[in-house]
């Protein structure tokens, strides 16, 4: 398990660089003292870009969001190409650049635009590329493919540790939740569950918690982005096992009445993880790392976590805090089974208790961000570096 990034030179932080002017589209607290934000979530792309372009210019480094997509019409990829066309004194830094030169999400909902994202995105990736660009990847993996495959230098490549998404309120508020749901479900009827192969449809927290709150009462799998919920069927298959799959993936057909199927609001979703007997993350085999907020999350609520060995897994988790397992069926039915049975019910407990004190330790926003200013500052030191050399 990595602590931190290891793949770039760390630097304290000097007066002048606790003083530099930053602009992020990620909320804080930062370390600096002199960040301003602005969020793409909530604005327009033309009002977005306009005070970012205005904002940006002034600014001694921007930090943007590389995995900023289709839903935000990629508006931070949009502003990161204009400063450099604008010609920007800032240093840009692009953190969770996840990216694949395809698009499932887009293949799903403009089919004919996701055939063509691989040209395009390989063109807006060289616009915005120069020598003031780094990008931040969730894994060792990525930073080594990362420069190859998208064509850019490899000492502006960086890994930088996700986080769990999971604050401390949300955490306290989704276990207390979890509670009152199972209380409250015990003596309602199970909810319908879909059965056809359509958009997927909204449960809620006291629809999948249906029971009195007991450990092995159901498995929780959540997410969308690369996971393979073939194979966690498939393992779950004829064992009887209650699983609650959270997702905004279209949901298959012929699901067994022991499968619940569907999305939930993100209370709601933290609710019905707090209250599973035990997480499961199956990610298939891909170009880029996903799921790392899902099994952290789980951790952070000290939930018995399973995901299977994938791009990034090891570069957050071992097997002394989540149980990481082949992407097979019968590996993955076997590490279901023994994380439900009774008698080892202690060591995947005590096994979660020491996920809760991992990501506690490591993996929070604030550990992210840390990271990922340690990355700028490192950036705009080494550009003054340069600069100085010409001089």
């Amino acid at each position: 398990m990595n602590s931190q990034q290891d793949d770039h030179k760390r630097m304290s932080m000097t007066p002048e660089m606790a003083d530099v002017k930053v602009l992020a589209t990620m909320t804080g607290p930062w370390p600096g003292n002199s960040v301003e934000v602005v969020e793409s979530r909530n604005s327009g792309l033309f009002r977005f870009v306009s005070e970012g372009l205005r904002r940006g210019r002034r600014a001694d480094a921007v930090i943007l969001l590389g995995s900023c997509g289709f839903r935000r019409k990629y508006a931070e990829q949009i502003l990161a190409i204009l400063l450099r066309f604008l010609r920007s004194r800032a240093v840009v830094v692009l953190h969770d650049a996840t990216w694949d030169v395809g698009s499932e999400s887009l293949a799903r909902k403009a089919p004919l635009i996701a055939k063509a994202l691989p040209m395009v995105a390989r063109a807006a990736v060289k616009l915005m590329d120069s020598d003031r660009v780094h990008y931040c990847v969730l894994s060792t993996g990525e930073a080594k493919e990362f420069p190859s495959r998208w064509g850019v230098g490899v000492a502006r490549v960086h890994f930088v540790p996700f986080c769990a998404t999971i604050g401390a309120e949300a955490a306290a508020n989704a276990e207390a939740a979890a509670g009152d749901a199972a209380n409250v479900a015990a003596t309602e009827a199970a909810a319908t569950v879909p059965t056809t192969g359509h958009l997927s449809e909204q449960l809620n927290a006291k629809e999948v918690i249906k029971g009195v709150g007991e450990l092995s009462s159901y498995v929780f799998a959540g997410g969308s982005s690369y996971r393979d919920f073939d194979l966690l069927l498939e393992a779950v298959k004829g064992t009887g096992i209650r699983l609650v799959v959270a997702t905004s993936r279209s949901c298959p057909p012929g699901l067994p009445p022991n499968v619940k199927w569907g999305w939930l609001e993100q209370k709601d979703y933290n609710a019905a993880m707090a209250g599973a007997a035990a997480t499961v993350t199956a990610l298939r085999d891909a170009p880029r790392s996903a799921g790392q907020a899902t099994y952290l999350n789980s951790l952070r609520l000290a939930r018995p976590t399973v995901v299977t060995d994938s791009l990034g897994v090891r570069d957050h988790v071992d097997e002394s805090v989540a149980i990481i397992v082949k992407p097979e069926v019968e590996a993955l039915r076997r590490s279901i089974l023994w994380v439900l049975a009774p008698q080892n019910r202690v060591e995947a407990t005590q096994m979660a208790e020491r996920g809760r004190e991992l990501v506690l330790s490591r993996y929070l926003g604030t550990h992210y961000r840390k990271g990922v200013w340690d990355v700028t500052m490192a950036a705009l030191s080494a550009n003054e570096s340069e600069q100085a050399g010409h001089s």
